[in-house]
């Protein structure tokens, strides 16, 4: 899994990068065969100004499902990273339960198909 990391309207420290990777490693650790590659983009909105400004998004491009994409936003980076992290962890989780699920009953579904029911057997007439 590669993890690439940028920032807008601000420099990312060491221990921010180190955080992103740390929560990525937590949420997405157990997928990391179906992950090809997860985008950060972490943005401070209004620059000094503060308030609910920073935002983070998260894209996971999957080696079989495409895309998954979340966004958030909150006062911290620390904590938007937090919070994006678990969602994407989240998503990538009932994304490859719900492939899970079709290929299942597919395979179910084609099994039923393939068996022939079986004859019955002829009912013997009963003495009386």
């Amino acid at each position: 899994m590669q993890l690439l990391i940028s920032g807008r309207n601000f420099k990312i420290g060491e221990e921010l990068r180190e955080h992103v990777d740390r929560r990525l490693q937590f949420a997405l650790g157990k997928f990391d065969r179906e992950i090809e590659r997860i985008e950060v983009g972490l943005t401070d909105i209004n620059g000094p100004r503060g308030g609910i400004d920073k935002q983070c998004r998260i894209v996971a491009r999957m080696r079989t499902l495409g895309t998954v994409i979340v966004e958030d936003a909150d006062e911290d980076f620390y904590a938007v990273v937090s919070r994006a992290a678990d969602r994407i962890g989240r998503s990538v989780g009932r994304a490859l339960d719900r492939r899970r699920t079709v290929k299942n009953s597919r395979r179910r579904q084609a099994q039923a198909e393939t068996l022939e029911p079986e004859e019955e057997p002829e009912e013997e007439p009963e003495e009386v």
